[in-house]
């Protein structure tokens, strides 16, 4: 059986080296698994968070909801993926997440993160290079919108998914796992 950290750390390992007490701290961290059927929300848009959480299996997207009430995709995420990682530090939720396929995730509550990053403050950078990397792959996605067809706008989403599930491990043969 897989550890509910191991995808989180194949995802820092692929941003920069773990020494072996920082892999000990995220094996440590107190983590609650919550399976989540297809369509499940887990976090809210307008609620204050109090835990990150962490894709273990399926895929998930972050979403916003528009004043018409149609929902805007904002990004998808993958195992390794904590995609409410920013919540840590803001007040208040500007997305909601919720499961694409059935999903596996762990919660880690923001008291247990803060330790973490406390005891190995190195991580600290890599969980910050995390986030950079996230929102340049945000502004990818609005430039991509703006200017690609519709064939475009699929095939980069198709190559970008590909390559973040192959950082990751989740590759097998130059294809994707099917979910």
């Amino acid at each position: 059986m897989i550890s509910l950290t191991a995808p989180l750390i194949r995802k820092l390992e692929s941003l920069g080296p773990l020494r072996p007490d920082e892999r000990e701290s995220i094996q440590a961290m107190p983590l609650a698994e919550k399976q989540l059927a297809s369509g499940e929300e887990i976090a809210w848009e307008g609620d204050e968070p109090t835990h990150c959480c962490l894709v273990i299996e399926g895929i998930l997207k972050r979403y916003s909801t528009l004043s018409n009430g149609v929902r805007q995709t904002l990004s998808i995420h993958i195992n390794g993926d904590i995609p409410d990682l920013q919540g840590l530090h803001l007040r208040t939720m500007d997305h909601t997440l919720a499961s694409i396929t059935p999903s596996k995730v762990a919660l880690l509550a923001h008291r247990g993160m803060h330790e973490v990053l406390r005891k190995a403050p190195r991580l600290a950078t890599l969980f910050w290079r995390d986030s950079l990397i996230d929102a340049a792959v945000s502004r990818a996605w609005v430039k991509m919108l703006g200017g690609h067809d519709a064939l475009g706008k699929c095939a980069h989403l198709m190559c970008e998914l590909y390559v973040r599930m192959d950082v990751v491990g989740l590759t097998e043969d130059n294809s994707c796992p099917r979910h």
